[in-house]
């Protein structure tokens, strides 16, 4: 204290701004090495990935966010075979930010994206799936949104882009809560959630918000159960548990997220066929196990209704979908339609007309 000329006869006013003139420069010290270093970042994005080649280069650069924001982004390599894990590595170079989980087998985008979650360290997480990309600042835009708001999710705007590079957007479903009726204004997110059943499916997939990691790590043993290899509708079982549990939010819908529709699949017959069915398979193990692990001991007749009008929807969309692949063999199509009739409950409803989805009406973006 005496070499640095500090006087111990200084009032509590003096002596707090000289300490604070201590202090102040040192915080701002401390907050640029967390954002050189990504010591506690502020948001994790991570971004499972398996054989993408050919899009993850793209995917990868088109995460940027501002320097002074800090960030993780964790690559899942989820056993590719291609060169997935070589454009890794030369992204690497080029962002310190990423970082790589190297997954020895392929062990299905269920798990890839729990590999991911438990390595986050950021107080929110975030997902793109390899084959879209994001605005350059939709991450900027969904956190600040988050922040100001205290919100427990928030969620961006969902762009579509067809095999030929058109983009389009599903206008009723394109700002979070998707309000059908303006009484909906004072329900909460669990009652939405419940009563609106997968007609608009950007309530329940992952890629479109960013989340408290804490919804994602309360819920981790749970997810642990699930041991299948999944592809496909691991997004039912994510977001019944942590939907629910959502009580705020906040949405910025010119944060712009692209999804973009491949038609490789269509060149392969057989795989057309696999594909389907595993679908199929993935859909009703996730029904499944949302049924095991917490409707079966629920009380809540808002929850139970709201996943029996899910389930039902499921089936009549993958049954029409099984009557308009031509490829399955007639003995496996009759077994699938078995599979979701059991899903349904029973017969399943009239399929010759669309369900009324919220998404129905397309239009053409600029």
């Amino acid at each position: 204290l005496h070499s640095t000329n500090f006087d111990l006869n200084r009032g509590p006013v003096a002596t707090f701004l000289y300490f604070y003139g201590i202090i102040k420069p040192m915080k701002a010290i401390f907050q640029k090495i967390n954002v050189k270093l990504s010591i506690l970042p502020d948001l994790s994005i991570i971004v499972p990935v398996y054989n993408g080649e050919q899009t993850l280069a793209r995917c990868l650069d088109s995460i940027q966010l501002n320097p002074k924001t800090s960030y993780e982004i964790i690559c899942v390599n989820d056993g590719s075979k291609d060169h997935t894990k070589e454009i890794i590595a030369t992204c690497r170079r080029h962002n310190h930010h990423i970082k790589v989980i190297n997954l020895k087998y392929n062990s299905g985008l269920f798990h890839a994206r729990l590999a991911g979650v438990k390595k986050a360290r950021g107080r929110y997480l975030g997902f793109v799936d390899s084959d879209d990309y994001v605005d350059p600042a939709y991450f900027d835009k969904l956190l600040n949104a988050a922040k100001q708001n205290s919100a427990d999710i928030a969620v961006g705007g969902i762009i579509m882009q067809n095999q030929n590079g058109e983009n389009y957007v599903q206008p009723n479903c394109f700002v979070f809560p998707y309000l059908p009726n303006p009484k909906d204004q004072n329900r909460s997110i669990k009652e939405l959630f419940w009563s609106e059943a997968s007609r608009c499916y950007p309530w329940y997939v992952v890629w479109n918000k960013i989340y408290k990691t804490k919804l994602w790590k309360q819920n981790l043993s749970i997810f642990s159960r699930n041991l299948r290899h999944q592809v496909s509708g691991e997004e039912i079982i994510f977001s019944t548990f942590i939907m629910p549990n959502v009580k705020t939010y906040a949405v910025n819908p010119t944060a712009h997220y692209y999804y973009v529709q491949s038609d490789s699949s269509s060149t392969n017959t057989h795989h057309n066929a696999n594909a389907l069915r595993k679908k199929i398979n993935d859909t009703i193990s996730s029904f499944d196990f949302v049924e095991k692990n917490l409707i079966a001991t629920s009380q809540d007749q808002i929850m139970r209704t709201g996943f029996l009008n899910w389930k039902k929807r499921a089936a009549r969309y993958w049954e029409r979908s099984l009557y308009s692949n031509r490829y399955l063999p007639i003995t496996e199509r009759n077994l699938c339609s078995l599979k979701l009739e059991k899903l349904a409950g029973g017969n399943i409803e009239n399929i010759s007309k669309a369900d009324d989805y919220y998404y129905s009406n397309i239009i053409r973006t600029d």
